[in-house]
């Protein structure tokens, strides 16, 4: 049986890693702005940006006075292996 809404927080995670992977290091993006370009809503984005940096928390810093995220230093790999992760569970959960 598929759990929609376990697919569903798997792309949304996706996504947000696929727009964080472009932030330069140590360089500050918008909540707005991560939301805008993954097409998800605000609070979702919030969301899901706090639940990846329990999961991972070198990825980056979130500032929730001033919602906006930092990436640092040599996340990339660190993003890939989550993006690697996320894709494979989002399959499996079709399966």
């Amino acid at each position: 049986m598929i759990n929609i809404s376990s697919i569903h927080i798997e792309r949304q995670k996706i996504a947000v890693l696929n727009i964080l992977k472009e932030v330069p290091s140590n360089e500050q993006i918008s909540l707005r702005i991560i939301s805008v370009k993954a097409k998800l809503p605000k609070q979702d984005t919030e969301i899901i940006i706090r639940d990846l940096l329990k999961e991972f928390r070198e990825l980056g810093k979130y500032y929730e006075l001033e919602q906006t995220f930092i990436r640092l230093d040599s996340t990339s790999s660190a993003i890939d292996d989550l993006l690697r992760k996320y894709e494979t569970t989002s399959k499996e959960l079709k399966n």
